[in-house]
């Protein structure tokens, strides 16, 4: 119970990130980036990070990082520069687009232009010990279901991307599936792919091992459980 009770410390996580479309992976990245951006010593807010202290930090892979860093480019959110020799990485978040995408509609303070020519030291220490809990909010959608052009191709690749090394692959839809998907999406909190892809990131991240086949059957959930209403409803619950 000692083990238990040393390992009982939740992993720092700005669930609102998930809402937004950056997913479990690129929310984390992200929440770690605000952190820095924070101690960063310099005042344009660029940090540096190599990817073996990203990992360190985080626990992302490679690939986990080079996922997350390209969604929270397509968001927007993420700018990045290499600067020296040998070229060293720099990251830096684009806080009014972080704010938009918040849903803040005032900003209290001035955010400095890039100047290339500023050379920005690289940013040391430990992280702050205040964590907030890893449970993942997908809150229902406000528009009570409102119908949505969706990619269905786009939800199939999202979970084998995210589940397929785990649970069988997507080989095919057919129109049962497309209804099951136009369902699904209408109950989430925004009826996009990037709503879908935090759904699936969510369950995969708070689902015990018994959904992976640990179990006296060897039972899976397969892409079909996943479009089921009540997954839905105990993944947002965390009843799995």
């Amino acid at each position: 119970m000692e083990l238990l009770r040393l390992l009982d410390r939740p992993i720092a996580f700005q669930r609102s990130f998930v809402r937004i479309g950056a997913g479990v992976t690129g929310a984390l990245l992200l929440s770690q980036l605000v952190y820095w951006t924070n101690r960063a010593d310099n005042e344009e807010g660029w940090v540096y990070k190599t990817q073996e202290e990203w990992e360190e930090e985080t626990g992302l892979s490679r690939y986990e990082q080079e996922g997350a860093r390209k969604k929270l480019r397509s968001l927007g959110l993420l700018q990045e520069r290499k600067q020296g020799l040998p070229a060293k990485l720099f990251y830096r978040i684009d806080i009014p687009v972080l704010y938009q995408l918040l849903g803040v509609t005032s900003l209290d303070v001035e955010f400095p232009h890039t100047s290339m020519g500023k050379t920005t030291k690289p940013v040391g220490g430990k992280p702050a010990n205040n964590h907030t809990e890893t449970t993942t909010d997908i809150p229902p959608n406000p528009q009570g279901g409102e119908t949505a052009k969706v990619n269905f191709q786009e939800v199939a690749e999202a979970f084998n991307e995210i589940l397929g090394n785990r649970l069988p692959t997507v080989q095919q839809l057919n129109d049962k599936r497309k209804r099951q998907i136009k369902k699904l999406v209408a109950e989430l909190h925004e009826p996009t792919v990037e709503a879908v892809r935090a759904y699936f990131e969510a369950f995969a991240q708070s689902a015990n091992s018994f959904y992976f086949g640990d179990n006296k059957r060897g039972w899976r959930a397969s892409f079909d459980y996943l479009l089921r209403s009540d997954t839905l409803t105990k993944t947002r619950e965390g009843a799995l």
